[in-house]
């Protein structure tokens, strides 16, 4: 399967993997977001099971959050994202 697929409702232990706040919800998360530092901005509502999340540094899915706060480019995080939920790419 696909990663980028796979990865639908396994945010919360990714996020956890990668030392990431939590799937929130609706309520913001009462530390620092991982991009910016601003506290009590980030929120992580997994809409869709796309690890989405918003903060007041910007929006998006759980792919750009891993991205920016790693710093990893996309195909070694797949890598690292199916041996962790044992997902085999196809």
């Amino acid at each position: 399967m696909q990663t980028k697929k796979a990865a639908a409702g396994h945010w919360g232990r990714i996020f956890e993997y990668y030392g990431m706040p939590p799937v929130t919800g609706l309520k913001h998360y009462s530390g620092p977001c991982p991009i910016c530092g601003a506290r009590g901005k980030f929120r992580c509502d997994d809409k869709d099971g796309t690890g989405s999340y918003i903060c007041v540094c910007g929006s998006g899915d759980g792919w750009a959050l891993l991205t920016a706060k790693t710093g990893k480019e996309f195909k070694v995080l797949a890598s690292e994202i199916d041996r962790l939920i044992g997902n085999t790419y196809t």
